[in-house]
């Protein structure tokens, strides 16, 4: 889904300096573009905290040790509080 935001991130200025962007599209090009990077940010922090949930998950059925499992749910619990924090703060910034 990130792909549908960073292709026309790409046409509005995405790894450009912003100099370049206001002389070719004006500000409300750089406006625009600003606003798909906010939005394609929102989609990675999920896109990574899955992954990171997943090599947790996939780590819980290789190891034996109940201690080892206990840490892996907690760092798995600390991850999701992290994103979901995360979350909030950019929904404050957002207002």
């Amino acid at each position: 889904m990130s792909w549908m935001l960073v292709i026309p991130e790409v046409h509005y200025g995405a790894g450009r300096h912003s100099f370049y962007i206001l002389r070719d599209l004006g500000p409300e090009g750089l406006k625009t573009g600003l606003k798909l990077n906010f939005a394609t940010q929102i989609t990675y922090v999920f896109a990574i905290a899955l992954v990171k949930v997943s090599v947790g998950l996939f780590l819980l059925r290789l190891t034996p040790s109940k201690q080892y499992k206990y840490f892996i749910w907690s760092v798995l619990g600390f991850v999701t509080f992290y994103t979901i924090a995360g979350m909030g703060e950019i929904s404050i910034l957002e207002h």
